[in-house]
């Protein structure tokens, strides 16, 4: 499947191709595509839609990097963070 992400003015992502959500706070989200996750850094963030069914999400707020990662995030390093 195809992934598509599309960043509007820095203040709304949509994606494509989304598996799992994994992570959700005001300052990051870390969804995983393709075995791999995705990691959304910024402030203010909140998932406006998500749609799991149709693969798809969409997040407002001010976004400040969008990374890959084929590491998983530590379990302790969610919790402490």
């Amino acid at each position: 499947m195809d992934r598509i992400l599309s960043l509007i003015n820095q203040n709304s992502l949509s994606i494509t191709g989304v598996e799992k959500v994994k992570n959700v706070n005001p300052n990051e989200i870390i969804i995983e595509i393709d075995g791999q996750m995705l990691i959304i850094s910024g402030t203010n963030l909140e998932v406006q839609t998500l749609d799991l069914e149709n693969s798809t999400l969409v997040v407002n707020g001010l976004i400040t990097c969008i990374k890959y990662s084929t590491k998983k995030p530590s379990f302790f390093k969610r919790i402490f963070k």
